[in-house]
């Protein structure tokens, strides 16, 4: 079961489709993570959901196992859909058609982080802190859509950063 604080991360996301969490170590953001994940591409028949990190390790050994955990553990039936460990999910991809699917992205090269477009998209931004801003900048310019979500979720870190920014200046990044 999901804590308050991790359904009202989930709720917030749903009504204001941005959403930026800082939390302590241990306080079940990348739980938050997956969940968010699981849901958009349960209810978007086309979607893309990328996903990026500070270091690939924290994708690779951290949230996509997450994302394992609980597709493993989801009834797909109830939404009519299959999830296969080796076919619908894979290392860092989960994929429930050919424009349904949500992938691990790396962060030192902003080109890669460019050009996702769908009818749905939802940018995942883990352990946020230190996310240079050239990746958040090239994210954003697929995030103006009706169906274009975002969430950021991280520890605290240093007073500066993209992350640091959208958690202190409400004037400019409402949420």
């Amino acid at each position: 079961d999901l804590a308050p604080y991790q359904e009202k991360v989930l709720r917030l996301l749903v009504e204001k489709h941005r959403v930026c969490f800082r939390g302590m170590h241990g306080a079940g953001k990348t739980t938050i993570s997956a969940a968010a994940i699981l849901w958009f591409i349960s209810v978007h028949e086309e979607c893309k959901i990328p996903t990026t990190a500070s270091a690939w390790r924290q994708l690779t050994d951290f949230l996509w196992p997450e994302i394992h955990k609980w597709a493993l553990k989801a009834d797909w039936w109830r939404v009519g859909l299959k999830v296969r460990s080796g076919k619908e999910l894979m290392k860092q991809r989960l994929e429930l058609g050919p424009n349904r699917f949500a992938f691990a992205i790396s962060s030192n090269d902003e080109a890669k982080i460019e050009g996702a477009q769908s009818a749905a998209i939802m940018y995942v931004f883990d352990e946020a802190k230190t996310i240079v801003p050239d990746i958040w900048d090239a994210a954003e310019g697929a995030l103006g859509g009706e169906h274009a979500y975002s969430l950021a979720l991280s520890t605290p870190g240093d007073s500066s950063g993209r992350f640091y920014e959208i958690q202190t200046d409400r004037d400019r990044y409402q949420a």
